[in-house]
């Protein structure tokens, strides 16, 4: 028996300053055969205004995932944890204008070594809303 559950809370502690908390268990199809995927991912945020016009926001992420086979042989059973750190800035340009820009690390150990990754990504945009 296998609980699942999404959660979230968010605390304003200052005028300018948010804190979440979230926490997520579910339960999946893999896209591997006879397999099931047991998910939990924890996160926590933090956003915070500066100078008026700049948001930035950081984040923080734990992921496990367990893959377990349905027919009962271990032979394609694992469990995978990661951990991300993010990191990312928005700028209001004009009326209607945004420019952001961002920082993600992603980490994925796995009991199976294939399965293991680390990545870095950088990246940018411009937006336009009315």
């Amino acid at each position: 028996m296998t609980p699942i559950f999404s959660a979230s809370i968010g605390y304003h502690l200052f005028e300018q300053t948010t804190l979440s908390l979230s926490a997520a268990r579910s339960v999946n199809s893999s896209l591997f055969q006879n397999v099931v995927t047991e998910t939990t991912d924890l996160g926590l945020g933090l956003q915070q205004r500066l100078f008026g016009k700049f948001q930035l926001s950081l984040g923080f992420g734990y992921h496990l995932s367990d893959y377990k086979d349905t027919t009962g042989s271990l032979a394609t059973s694992r469990s995978d944890t990661g951990i991300s750190y993010s990191a990312g800035v928005t700028y209001p340009l004009w009326k209607h204008f945004t420019a952001a820009a961002f920082y993600l690390y992603n980490n994925n150990s796995s009991s199976q070594a294939a399965f293991g990754y680390s990545s870095s990504q950088v990246g940018a945009s411009l937006s336009w809303a009315y």
